[in-house]
């Protein structure tokens, strides 16, 4: 038979007559011997003798056989195919094998067994379908942002949301599919977070692995993989230590090229030109907030967003970029494609999310800006579908349910916010402005332009209060006609906080006062005679329609 264009080396020949030796094998203890006991044959051919009998039977009935994707599904399940081929007919067909090979005719079976004989060969050297990584991660912070001792695992293909622990070992354990040859395999491995922390290298703080099959298979080794990764930097085998099942990207890129082409720096294997060093937030998973039981002071805002039907779209994961007033939250520190939700384009975008206070503190006129990108993957592979949804936000306030239209269907945005049971309700006010007319959208945006005005001259006076930097944070009107402006202390995560309990808040009050009275020309503008506290709600409170439909989304 022609070689199809294998190995012309006598390695290749010799690999390939073995293999074609294990099929002759096959068709001799299928033909010749009683039937053996499994636990007396190889697995490999164990596995090549069930897919000739398959494709013999399938060629004898009649049925069309054109590859061995045609007889993959019988190979797994012998039951399957004694149901589909029935007794009489494959015990016809074998009495008629017997005859054909003493006659050396029937052209058309032999035809039919020749379609697929190539491809049963290569079931002697096939791959396992998945390999267990065993990851060493180094580098991570100690901080009371994570979770000590659990990492998670992304790999741009849906997995329920879990988290792996350490073993005695020093390594983590995931089970991930074995990419196919000459295909990148990407992945990140990030902290658990606990709390929302402000960066400055959201496109750097990830361990990032690329990982690419073997050229060959190793001999007499169990498929796995031993991995060493530096938080922040990227993922290498550890070699003496390491079976072989798999290279990293950049060993596989290294190994085509020439010794001139790699004189120099030789760039990532997993850059992603596209990505770039950023200001963002770490924010916790929706499952880390639910299950946290020390929240003290803020709670957190949990978002949904529903849509109908989406039959255009041929995907089973989507994925979501949030940014908060134009700066990106990344969940557990991913990029939004390594952890994508399931997928069913029948019922469509079913999604929930979480965010704490952040530095919420109603930049425009009270209000926030909440932004969420929905793109769509198929078996991992991104697809050139993206949707891009906005709304706006008032802190601490649930968020009234809109609707917007995109990809042909209706999308259904919601929020609720969830106070903790030891939050605290005080609020420490120092400016208000106010109108006697109908509330209506001009004096609305009027006012809110006042407000703002004044808010951004108190944060460039650069106060502090205990060592920690005072912002103001801008209340929209709940029932009256006003604004009010109360004082929020930036913690050193980087998220604002403006709720305390009340003896803080009269000390911050006294403080703010004293301030005042140090200068009242340069502060009695910001800072009013009248600063009060305010006792927030402890009912569910949402912002009246409308409050927020000045700003631009």
């Amino acid at each position: 038979m022609p070689d199809s264009g294998l190995d012309k080396s006598s390695k290749g020949i010799l690999a390939l007559g073995a293999m074609v030796g294990l099929v002759v094998m096959a068709l001799f203890v299928l033909y010749f011997l009683p039937d053996p006991q499994p636990s007396n044959i190889d697995p490999t051919l164990n596995k090549i003798q069930d897919a000739v009998t398959i494709a013999k039977d399938l060629c004898l009935s009649g049925k069309k056989v054109e590859a061995l994707t045609d007889i993959e599904a019988y190979v797994s399940d012998k039951a399957k195919a004694k149901a589909s081929l029935g007794r009489e007919e494959a015990k016809g067909a074998v009495d008629f094998v017997s005859e054909a090979i003493k006659a050396e005719q029937n052209n058309e079976i032999r035809s039919c067994m020749d379609k697929v004989f190539k491809d049963i060969i290569s079931l002697s050297d096939s791959w396992p379908p998945d390999i267990q990584l065993k990851l060493r991660v180094t580098g991570i912070p100690e901080t009371d942002y994570y979770v000590p001792s659990l990492i998670r695992y992304g790999d741009k293909v849906f997995q329920e949301e879990s988290r792996l622990a350490v073993n005695s070992e020093g390594y983590y354990l995931p089970t991930i599919r074995l990419p196919p040859a000459e295909e990148d395999y990407k992945a990140q491995i990030n902290p658990v977070v606990k709390e929302s922390v402000k960066t400055t290298k959201i496109s750097s703080e990830t361990a990032k692995l690329c990982l690419r099959r073997a050229a060959s298979k190793p001999k007499d080794a169990s498929p796995f993989a031993r991995i060493s990764c530096e938080f922040g930097g990227e993922c290498n085998r550890e070699g003496d230590f390491d079976p072989g099942w798999v290279r990293t990207c950049l060993e596989a890129r290294i190994g085509k090229l020439r010794l001139f082409d790699i004189i120099g720096d030789f760039p990532s294997a997993y850059a992603d030109p596209g990505v770039s060093e950023e200001i963002g937030w770490y924010a916790p998973s929706l499952a880390t907030l639910k299950g946290r039981k020390d929240f003290i002071g803020g709670g957190y805002t949990v978002f949904r967003v529903d849509s109908g039907p989406l039959p255009e779209i041929d995907a089973n994961a989507v994925s979501y970029d949030v940014r908060v007033n134009g700066v990106p939250v990344r969940f557990d520190g991913f990029e939004p494609d390594f952890i994508p939700n399931s997928f069913d384009n029948s019922q469509g975008v079913r999604l929930e999310y979480a965010l704490q206070n952040l530095n919420f503190s109603g930049t425009q006129a009270g209000c926030d800006k909440l932004e969420t990108t929905f793109g769509f993957l198929k078996d991992g592979k991104q697809l050139p579908v993206r949707l891009s949804l906005s709304r706006s936000y008032v802190a601490l306030r649930n968020a009234e349910e809109i609707q917007k239209e995109g990809l042909g269907s209706s999308f259904r945005l919601s929020g609720h916010y969830v106070k903790p049971d030891n939050g605290y309700d005080h609020e420490v006010f120092i400016r208000s402005v106010y109108s006697k007319s109908e509330r209506s959208g001009i004096v609305l945006v009027k006012l809110g332009e006042e407000i703002t005005a004044l808010k951004t001259k108190f944060d460039s006076l650069g106060l502090e209060y205990a060592g920690q930097k005072l912002v103001a944070v801008i209340r929209p009107p709940l029932t009256k006609t006003s604004y009010g402006l109360a004082v929020g202390i930036v913690e050193p995560s980087g998220q604002v906080r403006f709720t305390y309990t009340k003896e803080e808040a009269e000390t911050i009050k006294a403080h703010l006062l004293k301030i005042r009275n140090s200068n009242p020309q340069r502060y009695s503008q910001l800072i009013g005679d009248d600063a009060f506290l305010y006792t927030v709600n402890k009912l569910d409170v949402q912002s009246p329609k409308g409050i927020c439909d000045h700003i631009a989304l």
